[in-house]
């Protein structure tokens, strides 16, 4: 037949290029043996003798020996033909890789097992997903793969050349490397490949390397939100180092490690931004302490001068000022943070008005906190009554709660009342702006956060404030050698800290 009536070529593998150099030579020492004929449907589509056409067009030849057959299905007769020539060509799992990825790329694989011929032909549904996930092996580990072609004899001669021996690498021992990292996969199928290595160890190493990929992943997991990549990756590198893998286990044991060097690196981190968005950032279960004291939505527009003092100015800003029914929505909000947050063994307090106080608590609760109590904040020096229609403001309330058996530190009946005696911030303690008037106008005085710090908390724990203001926890836990992350959305509280 003449090659140019060959309009196409059917192909259930790639051509081999060192085989159809040796038969180019052969062809042009010896002529092309009649005896071995290509296939070609009656429309002119070549399905036998991919190889031998190669070399007749290396040779520029114009004709080559055929048969004209049409099978009912082309893949596979190709397949039996390639089957009955295994002595010098065999068909190897690879072929069967790259064709059955050739296939999915527009067949399911149901439908490819059919095509191959189903069960009775060797190819259940099964199979044909085993042989897919191959295609998760990187491009430059696959090369080293294939073992061009096996010695056999074609016309009496010996053919073929083996750069890695036949039967080193099986379709089942590579699955063992298809989740791998590409730079392992490399290494490990170049090391079996030279000899370095045998099966065993290959086994072995690929098991090891993957155990060492799921400790890097749940690391990353314990780790997430921590933004410091040097001290992630000197941990990633003991993992590869092959330090865990007796011990997977005491992963967990490694991020505290790397916490506490981060906690260590940053002993005082502070965050200027919304507390709803930056919250997240916040390792779960590193707080041992919350104290905060957030918005409580009583401001008003009310301000009232005075001729001989300062005047009284009700209105705190529009950061405390919310419609009631969204501010009770954002306790739930504040009280999952809490809960995520906090360690399995820590504590909270939290400042809040008489209004909200029962819907606090409830949040609290829902969120699987403990309310252990409710302590009352007399203001012995409150602000001044300005209409005389009704009593004096003089108290604030502060919500304690916790989980499992947390820090406390009890000293003596007459400081462990749940009330307490204190002024409001005054003198050189309430922060002021470049003009000299007060920066916050709920500003906390030190004394009562120091008195809930020491009792639940000890030296080296971590505090946390998630509505810092001008930063008077902060400053009191620098004080009290405790570590401290505070979040801020006001520009000009965070400047003042």
């Amino acid at each position: 037949m003449e090659i140019a009536k060959i309009k196409d070529v059917f192909s259930v593998r790639k051509l081999n290029q060192e085989y159809v150099n040796w038969l180019t030579d052969e062809f042009k020492e010896n002529g092309y043996q009649s005896a071995y004929p290509v296939s070609v449907t009656k429309d002119g589509v070549m399905w036998d003798g991919g190889h031998r056409l190669a070399a007749c067009k290396a040779l520029q030849w114009s004709e080559i020996p055929s048969i004209v057959e049409t099978p009912e299905n082309l893949r596979r007769a190709a397949h039996e033909r390639n089957r009955a020539a295994s002595s010098v060509l065999p068909e190897t799992f690879v072929d069967h890789a790259e064709e059955i990825w050739e296939m999915l790329a527009t067949m399911k694989q149901e439908d490819v097992s059919n095509e191959l011929g189903g069960k009775d032909k060797g190819w259940s549904v099964d199979k044909v997903k085993k042989y897919s996930k191959l295609q998760n092996i990187h491009n430059e580990a696959w090369k080293i793969v294939p073992t061009n072609f096996e010695i056999g004899t074609l016309y009496g001669n010996s053919v073929g050349t083996i750069k890695v021996p036949a039967g080193t690498f099986t379709e089942n021992l590579l699955r063992d490397i298809t989740n791998l990292l590409p730079d392992e996969q490399i290494e490990l199928v170049n090391d079996l490949a030279s000899g370095a290595i045998n099966k065993g160890k290959f086994k072995t190493m690929a098991k090891a390397y993957s155990n060492r990929y799921k400790m890097a992943v749940k690391l990353r997991e314990l780790l997430k939100g921590m933004d410091d990549d040097s001290l992630l990756s000197n941990a990633l590198v003991e993992i590869d180092k092959g330090r865990y893998d007796s011990r997977p286990e005491d992963i967990s044991v490694l991020a505290k490690q790397v916490l506490n060097d981060y906690q260590k690196k940053n002993a005082i981190r502070l965050i200027n931004g919304d507390f709803y968005k930056e919250v997240e950032s916040i390792q779960t279960g590193t707080i041992d302490l919350i104290i905060t004291d957030p918005p409580y939505n009583i401001s008003s527009d009310n301000c009232f001068p005075f001729k001989d003092r300062s005047e009284i100015n009700k209105d705190f800003g529009e950061w405390d000022k919310i419609k009631p029914v969204e501010f009770k929505n954002l306790f739930s909000i504040w009280t999952k943070h809490f809960k995520r947050i906090l360690s399995l063994d820590g504590s909270g307090y939290i400042f809040t008005s008489d209004i909200y106080l029962s819907y606090l608590i409830e949040s609290l609760k829902e969120a699987g906190l403990d309310h252990r109590m409710t302590l009352t904040w007399h203001k012995i020096n409150p602000g001044t009554s300005v209409k005389k229609r009704n009593f004096t403001s003089s108290t604030e309330y502060i919500v304690y709660f916790s989980q499992g058996k947390p820090v406390f530190n009890f000293t003596n009946e007459n400081e462990m009342h749940n009330h307490i005696e204190n002024s409001i911030c005054q003198g050189n303690e309430r922060k002021k702006d470049a003009k000299g008037n007060t920066l916050h106008p709920t500003q906390k005085p030190e004394s009562i956060i120091k008195h809930l710090m020491d009792i639940s908390s000890n030296r080296g724990q971590t505090i946390f404030d998630g509505f810092m203001g001008v930063g008077t926890v902060c400053s009191v836990a620098k004080q009290m050698g405790r570590q401290f992350i505070g979040i801020e959305k006001e520009r000009i509280f965070y400047e003042s800290i």
